[in-house]
């Protein structure tokens, strides 16, 4: 049996973990609202990672939304919305990138489960100024009056 030297690889696997932990570091210090938020580059690599969670996924969201990356910023909420259906944010700032994307199907569809779980969330999130142009739509007016009498109940 040949035995190889295990420290290249110890090695190799130590940088990876400082500079993930840099990365890390620079990217959860950092406040999105201000200048000072993580490079978009930066959060990619960080969420690239299996166990990334959903302070990261909501930063990264935040940020994408910044950029006006609209169809992207929706779908990094929506993975903020997988570790927690029941997130109120994630959910206002989801549906408002949809509407701010300008996809009507894929933002009914996300309102018609916004409705289902939190009915007065959905009627709140149809007041919102990004919104008022779909209400001109009869399947959205359909949607706000489903979720405005469904959170009187």
């Amino acid at each position: 049996m040949v035995h190889y030297s295990r420290k290249p690889a110890i090695l190799i696997l130590a940088l990876a973990a400082v500079a993930g932990y840099a990365i890390l570091t620079r990217a959860s210090s950092a406040s999105p609202d201000t200048n000072d938020a993580p490079a978009l580059a930066d959060l990619q690599i960080l969420i690239a990672q299996s166990d990334a969670g959903p302070d990261l996924w909501r930063q990264y969201a935040h940020r994408l939304q910044q950029l006006k990356q609209y169809p992207h910023a929706a779908q990094a909420y929506q993975r903020v919305l997988q570790f927690d259906p029941y997130d109120r944010p994630a959910k206002l700032q989801c549906a408002s990138v949809l509407a701010l994307a300008g996809n009507p199907d894929e933002l009914a569809s996300f309102m018609k489960q916004v409705i289902s779980l939190d009915p007065k969330l959905a009627a709140d999130i149809f007041t919102r100024p990004e919104l008022q142009t779909y209400l001109t739509q009869p399947a959205f007016l359909a949607l706000n009056t489903e979720a405005r009498v469904q959170s009187m109940d």
